[in-house]
């Protein structure tokens, strides 16, 4: 058996799926080549050297191919995040577990082309229109605003942006 070949082959079928971040790819990676490795009884630290050495080469090459893309990703995984009308922390929070650097200027870019910020104008509106819709009549029950307010948060928004947002509605 070809550990490298059969690798390939299972990161081939991966990414005709899907686009992954790199550290998630090495994840997958190292489980089907552990997986593998074990039906042939290898002993564990020549097991380990061999997976890390052959996932090594094959994130690499599937780089230099242009097949894997963390700017890609980013990008992809921004897009889908701001559909679902997530906040600039979720959001950099949600890249941040997958491995991906947020210091990179694509990234600020990103999100400002996106229309995401801390503080931007543009969220007060979504934040007051994601409050009537999921919780109408929010503004007459304190019990109501304060679950609002929670949502909000787990959706990424700054308190600032939300206090500043519900206030507007109030006046």
């Amino acid at each position: 058996m070809n550990l490298k070949a059969e690798l390939e082959r299972y990161v081939m079928f991966l990414l005709s799926k899907r686009e992954y971040a790199t550290k998630d790819l090495v994840r997958c990676t190292t489980a089907r080549a552990k997986l593998l490795l074990k039906k042939n009884k290898v002993e564990t630290e020549v097991r380990d050297a061999v997976i890390e050495k052959t996932i090594t080469e094959l994130i690499e090459k599937l780089t230099r191919l242009g097949m894997l893309s963390d700017e890609r990703y980013m990008r992809m995984m921004v897009r889908h995040q701001v559909g679902r009308k997530l906040g600039f922390r979720a959001i950099s929070l949600k890249l941040k577990q997958k491995g991906i650097t947020l210091t990179s200027l694509c990234f600020k870019e990103l999100m400002s082309d996106e229309g995401v910020t801390d503080t931007n104008e543009h969220d007060v509106g979504q934040i007051l229109e994601l409050v009537k819709r999921k919780y109408p009549g929010y503004s007459k029950d304190y019990k109501i605003k304060t679950r609002a307010f929670g949502f909000l948060v787990r959706r990424g928004f700054s308190i600032d942006l939300i206090q500043k947002a519900l206030k507007l509605d109030e006046s």
